[in-house]
């Protein structure tokens, strides 16, 4: 999962370079990142592995949960991360955060990545740059970029950033970054990418 975060993070910085400010003087403070940053970009690792590079190929999906000793999820814990759609769900525990991996059955046929993390234009970014780079390598053609939204998630504010792909002769997709409110003030993140109904 760490080549993947490489991979993530080695086109960012090469883009910040081409942007980047004058570095700061000797004495000024390093940048640093909250806890929900880091959760955010560890739950983006999860996402690519999972979601993009192994769904929908069931055998890869099972693989990759078997090489990281994922456990099952509780009843509740897989209803909230499926939306109450039939799937199965996996607990990731990591040192940066506890997310969900869910993986819907069809017809909601979708891949998902839950946990609380941040929901910022940083994550954002590299939520779009990450699944450009996949449609760019899979030959997706032109992605579909609508305005980011704002609305109710299961009775909660939620921001959805949707990035659209129609692949010559393969189903459209839809891949979908949502941030939604928790009653505790905190951000709960889902990752997901999902396939359009047959």
């Amino acid at each position: 999962m760490r080549l993947a975060a490489i991979a993530v993070l080695l086109p960012l910085a090469a883009a910040a370079a081409e942007k980047a400010p004058p570095p700061p003087p000797p004495d000024a403070p390093a940048e640093t990142t909250t806890p929900a940053q880091d959760a955010a970009q560890d739950m983006l690792v999860v996402y690519e592995e999972f979601c993009l590079q192994r769904f929908p190929n069931g055998d890869a999906i099972q693989a990759g949960i078997a090489a990281h000793h994922l456990t099952r999820a509780t009843a509740s814990q897989a209803s909230d991360a499926l939306l109450g759609r039939a799937g199965s769900a996996w607990a990731v525990a990591s040192p940066k955060g506890n997310y969900l991996i869910a993986i819907e059955a069809p017809p909601h046929k979708g891949c998902a990545v839950t946990g609380a993390a941040a929901d910022d234009e940083g994550i954002r970014a590299a939520f779009e740059l990450s699944v450009e780079s996949f449609a760019q390598a899979n030959e997706y053609g032109m992605l579909q970029r609508p305005p980011r939204q704002t609305g109710q998630f299961a009775g909660r504010e939620a921001t959805i950033q949707i990035v659209g792909a129609t692949p010559p002769g393969r189903p459209r997709q839809a891949f979908v970054n949502m941030g939604s409110r928790n009653p505790d003030g905190s951000t709960q993140l889902r990752l997901s990418r999902e396939f359009a109904p047959q």
